[in-house]
């Protein structure tokens, strides 16, 4: 193949084709991939249509599907107008699972010498919880709760903890994944359902209750039970995009407690030239390749998975398959 690439012909189905020669535009690069990493949720939604015909999903999923949002690799052309970067530059991007992607170069993100590429293809799930922390006010000692220990909550985990927060409790019914929480800065975890959870997380709270909980799951029935799990005046983030939002409900804890709701999506970012607010999306990428490079986050040892672009549909059917431990799952290019 020319350039093998990743698609869903159908629903359900999973195939590598040949996407064929890309060629740089006047401000464009071609990416040859290193490595690309599946974002599970929101491919797995994607790829077995697990979403309501009447929300946002159903207006950009079409079939054949093309996936994928997270990668890493090298310049291998440039196009004329692109003074900023060169063949052999390592760079990370938003970029399909492909071997050779086309990229605008104002969205190419140059990656630090001390990052390996592996690492910087976790751009995009880095930067969907970068997102969500930055929606709240948090300050130097916050309690926090983390429901849901998959990559987006190990990679919030860190982000907590280099932020401040004093207690930083991760809720997974998974024993090994509270362990991995407990490994990247967690201060407690519980092994068990949400509902169950309450005695513990005030025991770690010196007997109040958390100043933020993350609910990441997406599971219609966790979010009411995250609302009852925050203080008086609390707040609650949902972080993750559930197939069906319409099923979510919420509680009266919001009314007669006063919690605050939030929804986080990778798109609220600040607008480029914004004066308000510096975060754009290029800032965030920035800041979080810097702080692979500094230590302050640490991806490599969330890879539990790598696979040949040949052996998609069996990457994929593991990730679909709750008995079967997983985490991250790269896609290697090279």
């Amino acid at each position: 193949m020319i350039n093998p690439a990743i698609r869903f012909p159908a629903i359900g189905a999973v195939e590598t084709y040949d996407a064929g020669p890309v060629s740089a535009g006047p401000d464009q690069v071609v990416v040859e991939t290193h490595w690309s990493l599946m974002s599970a949720g929101t491919e797995l939604t994607c790829l077995h249509h697990r979403f309501a015909e009447d929300t946002h999903w159903s207006r950009f999923v079409r079939y054949p599907f093309f996936p994928g949002y997270s990668s890493a690799g090298v310049v291998v052309e440039t196009g004329a107008q692109v003074a900023n970067l060169k063949v052999g530059d390592r760079v990370a991007v938003r970029g399909k699972h492909a071997r050779r992607v086309l990229i605008k170069a104002a969205a190419v993100n140059p990656v630090p010498d001390r990052v390996d590429l592996a690492d910087a293809a976790w751009i995009g799930i880095l930067k969907i919880v970068q997102v969500a922390v930055r929606k709240v006010p948090h300050v130097l000692g916050d309690r926090v709760v983390v429901i849901g220990c998959g990559v987006l909550g190990l990679v919030l985990v860190q982000y907590l903890r280099r932020l401040g927060c004093e207690t930083v409790i991760a809720i997974d019914t998974d024993v090994a994944r509270c362990a991995a929480a407990e490994q990247h800065g967690a201060t407690g975890v519980w092994t068990g359902t949400v509902a169950t959870a309450r005695t513990a997380v005030q025991a770690a709270c010196d007997g109040g209750l958390p100043d933020v909980v993350y609910d990441v799951t997406g599971h219609p029935a966790v979010l009411p039970q995250a609302l009852g799990l925050a203080r008086d005046f609390g707040t609650v983030v949902m972080l993750g995009d559930p197939g069906d939002p319409g099923s979510q409900r919420i509680s009266g804890d919001i009314l007669a407690r006063g919690v605050s709701l939030i929804g986080s999506h990778d798109s609220h970012t600040a607008a480029p030239g914004d004066a308000r607010d510096r975060w754009t999306a290029p800032a965030m990428q920035a800041y979080l390749l810097r702080g692979l490079a500094r230590g302050d986050l640490r991806v490599n040892d969330l890879v539990t998975h790598r696979f040949t672009p040949a052996a998609a549909p069996e990457a994929y059917a593991l990730a679909a398959d709750a008995k079967r431990p997983h985490l991250g799952i790269l896609f290697d290019w090279r």
